[in-house]
């Protein structure tokens, strides 16, 4: 009986993986047809008043990332989101995840650095990115398998933009410069490198020995002596 449960449980796993690409695919294809784009377009736009108005009730200290602060820096959508990427620093994670759980969001913890927040109705995700402080007055972040290092007074304030009349609070654009060797979009990069900023030293790959505290929940038990 665990013999087939376990087999089971590996074809479940398979058939999940499976579903994942058929989507996936599914939704490149879609993405050529214009009316799936206006569709596409319609529904970000939704879920960032959403996720603007959530941010304002409860005065978060959080700013807006990824392709969606590039769009509104430029001033218009020129391509489609599959997300929403929020930025903020450790000392206001318990916060921030609390109010969105109570918009209504289901988060998933993928690392501590790295949280996705979906609405129960399914759709577009929000992503969460936790920078970590340290004794040097820098932020850090682990995420796919490299580490990034910033000033963390690169967190310290935000600038006040608009797309498609949502009023938008992004991070200062030392901060997009900062992480433009780790954007996947060639066109989102080369447009961030030509952002505006103070002088900004390059950032410089190199192999560093990084060590974590794991925390773990614990369950400890114990025999109850008896007399």
């Amino acid at each position: 009986m665990e013999l087939k449960t376990c087999r089971n449980d590996k074809r479940l796993i398979t058939m999940g993986s499976y579903e994942v690409l058929l989507r996936t695919k599914i939704e490149d294809f879609l993405f050529h047809f214009k009316w799936y784009q206006r569709y596409r377009n319609a529904e970000i736009l939704e879920l960032l008043k959403i996720v603007v108005a959530i941010i304002a009730e409860n005065n978060l200290e959080c700013f807006v990332s990824g392709g969606i602060a590039y769009d509104a820096l430029r001033g218009k959508l020129t391509r489609l989101h599959k997300d929403i990427d929020i930025a903020f620093l450790a000392r206001h994670r318990s916060a921030i995840l609390s109010a969105f759980e109570k918009a209504g969001f289901c988060l998933d913890e993928k690392s501590p650095y790295y949280i996705v927040g979906q609405m129960k109705n399914g759709g577009i995700h929000v992503d969460f990115f936790v920078w970590r402080e340290t004794a040097v007055e820098t932020a850090e972040i682990i995420y796919d398998g490299v580490l990034t290092r910033v000033p963390s007074h690169f967190f310290s304030y935000g600038q006040k933009v608009c797309l498609n009349k949502v009023p938008i609070t992004l991070c200062g654009n030392e901060y997009f410069k900062s992480i433009a060797p780790f954007i996947a979009s060639e066109k989102d990069r080369s447009f961030v490198l030509q952002l505006d900023t103070p002088s900004l030293d390059c950032a410089r790959p190199r192999m560093e020995t990084v060590i974590r505290k794991i925390n773990l929940k614990v369950f400890e038990y114990a025999t109850i002596q008896e007399g």
